[in-house]
């Protein structure tokens, strides 16, 4: 009997969470799932040793690399190939899947069959032992928008639908330490897809992680991803650096201006991304200030066009901020 869920654990090492990782799938509340190991050639015993023993349940599956080093990209795009489930869950070696995770995310695509991808929202761990919340999108309109200028999926919270990716031939590809930004891109341009706002993954943030080793070289592959997925439609993104940063000067903000209003133009119905569009930009001219609503509406109010209630809103929380930080003497 095919199962509903296919899991994706690829495992290089990393026995130090290796355990608890694969026991907070096991203990999941909904049970109808396989848990693929992708053990990676060269493994070292003590990681090799966790995965023996938790072989005992009969729902994990290992599916080793033999003859050479794969990649991450390479032995997910195995573990695709080989998941029998109707749905596809990701899950890294040192993070921990809370237990309603699975019984969440197949309720919300059961009951939304147009949504292909679900992510949620994710509790970064710290070394230290101090946490903090991480949250996205959840709307397809601006997890779109979103994908255009950063990543707006936390990978290892991610469940698709595996017959749409292998119809679509949407498999992940070797670009260095973005292999999952690369992909979103060439999803949500296809599907709409959709984010969980509740916390249903710990994910650790050490001096092993990918993101603490590689994070400088992650910035820059990401803005050469933006760049190339931008020129298709046209739109020359030369930006270094965050795209939302602050300090910037008035040249550098007219073109980012101009480069997310060419982005919205991409859309028959841009007021799909309006959320998006409103946070990211509040966010862009208060870093910057120059949070001045009469530039703000002039330059992306066409989104809200014949919304008065956006308009309000709009209107009320950009003069709301603007009284908090002239009480603050900003």
């Amino acid at each position: 009997m095919q199962p509903k869920v296919s899991v994706l654990l690829p495992v290089y090492n990393g026995e130090k969470f290796l355990g608890e990782a694969i026991d907070s799938i096991l203990n999941q509340t909904f049970r109808d799932f396989e848990l693929l190991v992708l053990l990676e050639y060269g493994s070292n015993a003590a990681s090799r040793d966790i995965i023996e023993n938790k072989k005992a349940d009969e729902r994990v599956r290992v599916i080793e690399n033999k003859e050479t080093k794969l990649g991450l990209a390479e032995s997910l795009n195995l573990g695709m190939k080989a998941a029998k489930g109707q749905y596809i869950a990701r899950m890294d070696a040192d993070d921990i899947s809370l237990p309603k995770r699975f019984e969440k995310q197949v309720k919300y695509l059961d009951s939304h069959p147009d949504i292909v991808m679900c992510g949620t929202a994710m509790r970064g761990l710290y070394d230290d032992g101090h946490t903090d919340d991480r949250g996205y999108f959840t709307d397809a309109g601006s997890i779109r928008f979103e994908c255009m200028l950063g990543n707006p999926f936390g990978h290892p919270t991610v469940m698709w639908r595996r017959e749409a990716f292998l119809q679509e031939n949407l498999f992940y590809r070797n670009t260095p330490y973005s292999e999952d930004f690369e992909l979103w891109k060439r999803v949500v341009e296809r599907f709409p897809c959709a984010n969980l706002k509740e916390c249903l993954l710990i994910y650790r943030l050490h001096g092993e992680s990918a993101s603490a080793v590689y994070g400088d070289t992650l910035g820059s592959v990401n803005d050469a991803l933006n760049k190339e997925y931008l020129a298709k439609y046209h739109i020359d993104y030369d930006v270094t650096g965050a795209f939302f940063r602050g300090g910037l000067t008035e040249e550098e903000i007219v073109h980012r201006e101009d480069i997310v209003c060419r982005i919205c133009g991409i859309w028959d119905h841009p007021r799909d991304s309006y959320r998006a569009l409103e946070q990211r930009m509040r966010l862009f001219y208060t870093a910057n200030h120059v949070y001045s609503f009469k530039r703000y509406w002039k330059r992306f109010g066409f989104v809200y066009r014949n919304a008065w209630y956006d308009r309000i809103r709009i209107w009320l929380s950009v003069n709301m901020h603007k009284a908090v930080g002239k009480l603050r003497g900003d």
